[in-house]
């Protein structure tokens, strides 16, 4: 077996009819020193300016219906400045990612599409694996990170009051 990414196996050349190179032979290259080059390049940009911390403001600013404000500035600058950071390492991962994962056998858009897809469900399902790792409060807790309404424990309800199909006197039934 060919550990080349141009390698496919013969059962799925059996069942599928792959198409030839669509698009330009530079891009089935990975160019791995250029793509680093420009992941330093943009890297750098993001920690010497506050690009990712105006972009963490901007979306704690949306999801902040609440109406919560930040203890003190330090706290809100520290935080920025982490989820700056930690939107720093995902693009650094899916860049990592959209050269080194495999190939797919889907072929349109591009493989690198593909590619950048499978490195985004990736960083989700380690995600979640953290969270599920945690106890159900400081889960709570880093999902207040990405919305502050979130974090305390919804209401307990009880869903066997009532077991109609149809209830005439609710106004949306």
């Amino acid at each position: 077996m060919s550990n080349d990414r141009t390698y496919v196996s013969p059962s799925i050349l059996a069942y599928h009819k792959l198409e030839t190179e669509d698009f330009a032979p530079v891009f089935y290259k990975p160019h791995t020193l250029i793509s680093l080059t420009l992941l330093l390049l943009l890297l750098n940009t993001f920690a010497y300016t506050d690009i990712l911390s105006n972009l963490a403001y901007v979306t704690t600013a949306a999801t902040n219906t609440s109406g919560e404000a930040f203890s003190s500035d330090e706290h809100a600058i520290g935080t920025m400045k982490n989820r700056g950071a930690v939107i720093g390492v995902v693009v650094a991962f899916i860049a990592f990612g959209s050269i080194h994962m495999p190939n797919t056998i889907i072929r349109r858009p591009h493989p690198i599409f593909w590619r950048v897809g499978l490195t985004l469900f990736l960083i989700y399902a380690l995600f979640m694996t953290y969270l599920f790792m945690l106890p159900i409060e400081e889960a709570r807790q880093v999902l207040r990170y990405f919305d502050t309404n979130l974090g305390q424990a919804m209401p307990e309800r009880s869903y066997a009051d009532d077991c109609r199909v149809h209830t005439p006197e609710h106004p949306t039934s």
